[in-house]
């Protein structure tokens, strides 16, 4: 996946003795979930009764829930097989909840539903294909639990509470499970999530005026693994100094519900570098760049969004 049209940034630089220094400017992207709206239907003018309403909620949910559990496998064949399977079978439900007119009370969840299991069916489709790449892959580690933790899967289990507040026989989503468990922490600014590989001279000053949280990585321009990785939350500043010698590119990543586990955020993911690279000499010479992911008009350095399954971790 390539990243989107590049944007310029203000930069600028000054040298002292043994210093030298640039500043830098990024945008900080945000990602999220597209949520697709169900398409208007022809319903009739009569609403069904409660009774009937409850038991079409039963029949959906039973005949999704026989599909949708084949998804909880960790064999690509049987996924494979399953996916498709499983999103008609949403699909076919969707349009018998659309073809019918819900007892008054329940009409705005109704709709809801109804959008909430469109999309589902959608990201279902996608699951092992090129468009279901993960937009934050430390959610989940594998497709079903993608699909658990998905914001449409959050949304039809609160749809669901709320048909249960209207009339207790409104039972839906009961082919859904709870999200798995998922650790989250928010570091302090300034922690090292990856711990530097070797120690120099070299000092990198970062500034985050923007909401969201960001790790912030160094690495070798040439690939491989970070040197290193600091966490700064949203508004926050900090200076990492003793930074190894070598050239190096800077990556980014911004958004909320740090994962401690995989090194990475949970919700609203975005992910991203500086095109130019930066060069950490050894000491007595002490290279300072400072960055600033914050958006500033008229800028002059660019960046990149990279593709989050080649986002370099460690």
């Amino acid at each position: 996946m390539s990243g989107p049209a590049r944007r310029q940034y203000a930069a600028y630089g000054t040298a002292i003795v043994l210093v030298l220094g640039g500043c830098f400017v990024a945008r900080v992207m945000n990602g999220g979930e597209h949520k697709d709206a169900a398409k208007a239907s022809t319903r009739p003018s009569a609403a069904i009764t409660p009774a009937q309403y409850s038991d079409l909620l039963a029949e959906a949910d039973s005949a999704i829930g026989t599909d949708f559990r084949r998804l909880d496998t960790t064999d690509p064949q049987t996924l494979a097989g399953a996916v498709p399977i499983a999103a008609q079978t949403m699909y076919a439900q969707v349009r018998k909840l659309q073809a019918i007119d819900p007892p008054a009370a329940a009409a705005a969840t109704h709709a809801s539903l109804i959008a909430e299991l469109s999309g589902f069916s959608d990201m279902i489709q996608r699951v092992g294909t090129d468009q279901a790449t993960p937009t934050c892959p430390a959610a989940s580690s594998g497709p079903y639990d993608a699909l658990l933790t998905s914001s449409f899967a959050d949304r039809l289990r609160a749809d669901a509470r709320v048909l249960l507040t209207i009339d207790k026989s409104y039972l839906f989503a009961s082919f859904l499970p709870s999200a798995p468990d998922r650790p989250t922490s928010r570091p302090a600014t300034g922690t090292l999530v990856a711990k530097p590989s070797r120690h120099g001279g070299g000092e990198l000053k970062i500034a985050n005026g923007g909401p969201d949280d960001t790790a912030v990585s160094l690495v070798p321009a040439a690939g491989g693994h970070p040197l290193l990785t600091v966490y700064v939350r949203g508004g926050n500043d900090t200076t990492v100094r003793r930074v190894g010698t070598g050239t190096y590119r800077i990556y980014y990543e911004s958004g909320s519900d740090w994962n401690p586990d995989r090194a990475g955020f949970m919700t609203g993911c975005a992910f991203n570098r500086f095109d130019q690279t930066y060069r950490f000499r050894a000491y007595p010479v002490i290279d300072t760049w400072s960055i600033s992911i914050t958006p500033v008009a008229g800028g002059q350095a660019s960046t990149s969004g990279v593709d989050p399954t080649t986002f370099p971790t460690g």
